[in-house]
């Protein structure tokens, strides 16, 4: 089994995010699943973390490849993606199997 490692940009709450995190928290108090739509706009993961994600790896202007011998990752233009996506918090980069 291969690792692949993967980057997102973490966002603020918005407007969109803070509804939807009302609708994730009404269902969890009345003990109902949170509709379909719902947990899609969360990508299936708990709310109660950093913020929205948005996945930077399909997003070539921003993260790049990184090919060298012994070495694979990716380089963020962190400028260009802070011209384009002032509402980004954190990067995160993380590995699965």
């Amino acid at each position: 089994m291969g690792m692949s490692t993967h980057i997102v940009a973490i966002l603020e709450h918005d407007e969109a995010w803070r509804r939807m995190k009302a609708v994730y928290d009404a269902c969890r108090a009345a003990n109902i699943a949170p509709p379909k739509e719902c947990l899609e706009f969360f990508n299936g993961q708990d709310p109660y973390g950093l913020g929205p994600t948005m996945d930077l790896e399909n997003k070539n202007q921003f993260a790049k490849k990184l090919k060298e011998e012994h070495k694979d990752g990716f380089v963020v233009n962190v400028r260009e993606l802070l011209n384009v996506f002032p509402g980004v918090t954190h990067i995160k980069f993380y590995n699965s199997y």
